[in-house]
């Protein structure tokens, strides 16, 4: 019983204090690697990260990824997502995630719809169900929600993009009026040909200070991407490693919290061409 306390005290804590916008936590271990700088990507995990990035697919997608956060088996991050191109200018996206442990676990399902219009803009748009459990006392709670994206690439090999999630600020409990929070993102990012890509990223809930996130990613050589990052408020550094194979996208990244300590992170992508 003492033990169900201690790490239900532990992981609301994570939950609220370091992770904050968990409703909307960024996905993938390429994200991870640049310092979750990922508004501006249009790879897989766009389907979490910014919508409108996956209106750029060109084939069926589909990837797992999963974060050990501070090395606690209590503390496990995992998804699920895929994308299916359904017109020249139209991609469909689905993703499910989850976190925690049976004490304490929140989940999320999202359906996502992203188009472009013209070769330089994009939008996107998705649906998303939220759910949290808390023991057998305070039970379950479900909400539904959506999170909305721009992208754009004003000049050759610069983009900026938007993301909102949750703008309609949907209340979770009539106690202490609770909501869940609006984050707002807007990134940016510059292709140094292919090799060298510098990603930026300022990140702003309604309840904490504003984050800062930036990145780099390096192409070595064909196969292989190396990338580092770092993010404030916590202030955390990570590195990552990218790998290219065939059909498939194999990412590793370390994520380490100066309040917290280190969370591993892994992603595999298959791609249906």
């Amino acid at each position: 019983m003492l033990r169900n306390i201690f790490f239900l005290t532990l992981i609301l804590n994570i939950s609220i204090n370091s992770f904050s916008q968990k409703e909307n936590s960024c996905i993938g271990a390429r994200s991870s690697g640049i310092g979750n700088a990922s508004a501006t990507c249009t790879d897989l995990w766009s389907c979490s990260n910014n919508q409108a990035g996956m209106a750029y697919f060109k084939n069926i997608s589909v990837g797992v990824y999963y974060e050990n956060r501070f090395l606690l088996k209590q503390t496990g991050f995992k998804c699920l997502t895929f994308a299916i191109p359904v017109s020249k200018s139209g991609v469909i996206g689905f993703n499910f995630s989850s976190f925690g442990y049976n004490n304490y676990s929140e989940s999320k399902v999202g359906l996502g719809y992203a188009m472009q219009f013209g070769p330089k803009f994009s939008f996107g748009l998705q649906l998303d169900y939220l759910h949290t459990h808390i023991g057998d006392i305070y039970g379950n709670k479900g909400l539904v929600t959506f999170e909305v994206g721009l992208r754009s690439e004003i000049v050759r090999n610069f983009v900026i993009a938007v993301h909102v999630f949750n703008p309609v600020m949907v209340r979770i409990s009539d106690y202490a009026n609770e909501m869940v929070p609006v984050i707002f993102k807007f990134g940016a990012s510059y292709n140094f040909s292919d090799i060298v890509l510098l990603c930026a990223e300022f990140e702003k809930d309604l309840y904490n200070k504003p984050v800062f996130k930036g990145g780099l990613e390096y192409h070595i050589v064909k196969p292989i991407y190396i990338r580092a990052g770092v993010s404030t408020n916590p202030t955390c550094n990570s590195l990552g490693f990218g790998f290219e194979f065939y059909k498939f996208k194999f990412d590793i990244a370390g994520t380490y919290n100066y309040k917290l300590g280190f969370s591993p992170q892994a992603s595999l992508q298959f791609n249906f061409k």
